[in-house]
């Protein structure tokens, strides 16, 4: 399966459903920890120069990913709770 179509296939997994949430997730991440997000200004310049070479900029690729992961860990969050195994920091309770 080639990078493309594995991309395709982890979108396919997100709800259209839980897109609002983890975009409300990912502004919460942008604010609480801004420093994860200071190559912001990077991205910019890089999708600005593939357009520029007309090329398809990868910016897109980038959040797709970041949203795969956001679901993630969210997902793993909703299974911690249902089994009672996260405390108020969101980390496992030591068995």
């Amino acid at each position: 399966m080639s990078g493309k179509e594995n991309k395709g296939r982890a979108m396919k997994e997100i709800k259209q459903a839980d897109l609002p949430r983890l975009f409300n997730e990912w502004m919460r991440r942008h604010i609480e920890t801004p420093s994860e997000f200071e190559a912001d200004f990077q991205t910019i310049t890089r999708f600005l120069a593939e357009q520029t070479c007309g090329e398809e900029p990868g910016y897109g690729d980038v959040c797709t990913a970041y949203l795969v992961i956001l679901q993630s860990e969210m997902d793993a969050l909703k299974i911690m709770d249902a089994l009672g195994v996260r405390n108020e920091t969101g980390a496992g309770v030591p068995a």
